[in-house]
């Protein structure tokens, strides 16, 4: 991350126009799937317990994703707004999938 607050990992200049990215990865593969499942929340704790927030749409404009067999995903933040969760390697995502 760039700073301890910031909401995004990155900032990526793509022809001209500057897009701020969160970073995720996973290693985890989907019980019900032969995709990963990726965590859309962040976790933090203090003397008062933990927190868990999920991602939100309007605070990064890309996510990417990157599994544990090397596959890539670049992922629209508007198409996971909401999600705690979400499992790529399916058909869902297939349109994102770097390649």
């Amino acid at each position: 991350p760039m700073t301890e607050g910031c909401r995004y990992d990155l900032i990526v200049d793509a022809d001209g126009q500057l897009n701020r990215v969160q970073v995720k990865t996973s290693g985890y593969r989907a019980r019900s799937s032969d995709g990963w499942e990726v965590s859309l929340a962040t976790s933090g704790g203090n003397r008062s317990g933990t927190t868990r927030r999920k991602l939100d749409a309007t605070e990064f404009d890309l996510l990417f994703v990157l599994a544990a067999d090397g596959r890539m995903w670049v992922i629209p933040s508007i198409e996971v707004h909401g999600a705690a969760s979400i499992i790529v390697g399916g058909r869902k995502w297939t349109e994102y999938e770097v390649t």
